[in-house]
């Protein structure tokens, strides 16, 4: 088989085609989301609690709103929950400035969703992040570590078939 190198390095999985900055990676994350409904459902269950059908769940990526910024992922089936996502590469975290723009957006103060989160996206573990991450007051603010959804990939991986099964092995 032939060897495909993109941007001087090896393309290994079709992620790796869209790079390995961190929009990429939330590209790659949100990809996965949409195309394997078992992974969303997984991952809102585990953040929030919050049992939902994919299919009446909405997700947005970089979402642009004048004077409040762009948000990387908003996940919400606008009943049960709203999640605003924002993805860091690395160890590194989002302060309490882009926090609280982010939980003065519209849509987010104006859903009706009964749990809604702000949440912080990164290689972090959830341990490190708990002590580090701001305090927004009257917001929930959550950590999901890059390899949470990886964990969690690998396992529906293991019960999936066909282009689900496809997709979680490449993101993984």
């Amino acid at each position: 088989m032939a060897e495909l190198f993109a941007y001087s390095g090896k393309v290994e999985t079709i992620f790796d085609l869209i790079g390995d900055r961190e929009n990429d990676i939330t590209k790659s994350i949100a990809w996965a989301f949409a195309k394997c409904p078992r992974l969303l459902e997984r991952v809102i269950e585990k953040l929030i609690h919050v049992n939902v059908d994919a299919d009446d769940v909405v997700i947005r990526y970089q979402e642009f709103e004048k004077d409040k910024g762009i948000t990387d992922l908003e996940i919400t089936d606008n009943q049960k929950f709203y999640m605003i996502i924002e993805a860091k590469r690395g160890w590194t975290l989002p302060g309490e400035p882009q926090l609280k723009l982010y939980s003065e957006r519209t849509g987010f103060i104006n859903s009706p969703a009964k749990v809604k989160a702000i949440v912080s996206m990164s290689e972090c573990t959830e341990e490190y992040a708990k002590k580090r991450l701001p305090e927004i007051p009257m917001n929930t603010v959550l950590h999901l570590p890059w390899m949470v959804i990886c964990n969690l990939a690998e396992e529906l991986r293991i019960k999936s078939a066909g282009k689900q099964n496809y997709i979680l092995g490449e993101l993984v």
